[in-house]
């Protein structure tokens, strides 16, 4: 089986049945896999570790046209639809008024495109210029990005700068399921940097993927393996450690690690749907119960606020070929964050993380937004405190005052009826029945 990606270098996975492949790439879940398999679970494992030690070194040597300083006249960003991405593109445009941006973008046509990203401006009141934005059809999934070869060309000749901040990000997928849009996408854009124009490379990937030793989350190294055996986590690291390869071969650029980015500092809009972190949170308020994790301290990073140093860090060219932890540029408590939000409703029942996994995450049912999440929290976990360097961020030294923005991003979910008060009252009635 291969999965090929443009340009010379094609993704091998190791031999198996067909029968084996064909359940492994239409099984979302690796638990309904194992179910699928009926007892070959850890042969697929075997087979998804093997290609993930496979993937994650650059077959293709061709040197890369890059140098240190570019003009960033004519960028591509990947994943403006997004939250993160629409605001580095409004951050873009302020930051480099005379630059045109080519956004890829997955749509029918060009004018539903459009309205896309359009939508997405407007949803979170940001102020883009369609005058400088130049729509390209595309599907990370595709090879080539989904592009002609004359779209191809234009590109290769037009760009000066990537930013990839577009990603599949389900972290209940199988690696398999994410390795197109992840790790093939990174593969197209990294030949793109092997031909016509100069430019440079500028990655958005995940603290998930970083080394940890102990309670420490280093910053400018990349690891030897991936932290966790997900498969989000898997295609991300893959992505860094084939950067890092193209950065010792000539490429100019950076690696920057997102925590959790919760909303932004003028209006709270917070993107409530795909944050895990809040789903915990509000899973937790929907139960009235939620586990006492003492030091665990939860990242609310603002999206403008990040948007703007990665920009910054990368137009000015402040970390070449380095990883940056873009990360815990503020934060607070776990328990001071559930009492801050249940208070003024009902106070929040605190259970030791044993308790927790082994009694009350069981019984969370359809409905609660940890639902599709539980087999996450089914083992005892205690949350230590961390430690995570964070170079860039400390000497920014952003003066964020951690409650007043919980209070903007409350102020938000309640408006939009992610976490109301109501929801707050309800779940303790339910817990009192429960018990």
């Amino acid at each position: 089986m291969r999965v090929t990606a443009p340009h010379g270098q094609t993704l091998r996975s190791p031999p198996a049945k067909p029968g084996d492949y064909l359940i492994l790439f239409t099984t979302q879940h690796l638990g309904d896999l194992a179910l699928k398999i009926d007892g070959k679970a850890i042969k697929q494992n075997n087979v998804i570790q093997q290609s993930v030690e496979q993937d994650q070194w650059l077959a293709n040597t061709r040197p890369y046209l890059s140098e240190p300083s570019v003009n960033f006249e004519t960028i591509l960003l990947t994943g403006a639809t997004g939250f993160l991405g629409i605001y580095l593109l409004s951050q873009l445009q302020q930051s480099l008024p005379n630059s045109i941006t080519y956004c890829l973008i997955r749509a029918n046509n060009e004018v539903t495109a459009q309205e896309k990203l359009q939508a997405n401006a407007t949803h979170y009141r940001l102020n883009i210029d369609f005058k400088r934005i130049i729509i390209l059809l595309g599907d990370l999934k595709q090879e080539n990005l989904g592009l002609n070869s004359s779209q191809w060309q234009n590109i290769v000749i037009q760009i000066d700068a990537i930013y990839h901040c577009g990603a599949q990000v389900n972290h209940l997928y199988h690696y398999f399921s994410l390795r197109h849009a992840n790790v093939s996408s990174t593969l197209t854009l990294l030949a793109l940097c092997q031909q016509g124009r100069k430019k440079q490379f500028f990655y958005i990937s995940t603290l998930s993927t970083a080394l940890q030793q102990g309670n420490l989350i280093e910053e400018n190294c990349v690891a030897n393996a991936p932290p966790k055996e997900n498969g989000y986590i898997q295609s991300k690291w893959i992505a860094e450690r084939l950067i890092q390869q193209a950065f010792a071969q000539g490429l100019y650029g950076t690696i920057y690690r997102m925590g959790n980015i919760t909303g932004c500092t003028r209006y709270g809009y917070s993107n409530t749907e795909n944050n895990h972190g809040l789903s915990v949170i509000k899973g937790c308020l929907q139960q009235g119960i939620a586990p006492l994790w003492k030091y665990y301290d939860v990242d609310i990073t603002p999206v403008d606020k990040v948007a703007d140093l990665l920009v910054q860090s990368s137009i000015n060219g402040l970390h070449a070929k380095q990883c940056v932890n873009l990360s815990y540029l503020t934060s607070l408590p776990w328990v001071e964050i559930l009492q801050q939000i249940a208070n003024d409703a009902s106070p929040i029942e605190f259970v030791s993380p044993g308790e927790w996994a082994k009694i009350w995450v069981p019984k969370i049912k359809q409905g609660n937004a940890l639902y599709f999440f539980k087999s996450f929290y089914l083992q005892t976990e205690e949350r230590p405190k961390i430690i995570v360097e964070r170079n860039y961020v400390k000497q920014v030294n952003l003066p964020l005052d951690g409650m007043k923005l919980l209070s903007l991003y409350r102020q938000y979910w309640q408006k939009t009826g992610f976490i109301t008060r109501n929801l707050i009252e309800i779940s303790c009635a339910r817990r009192v029945a429960v018990k």
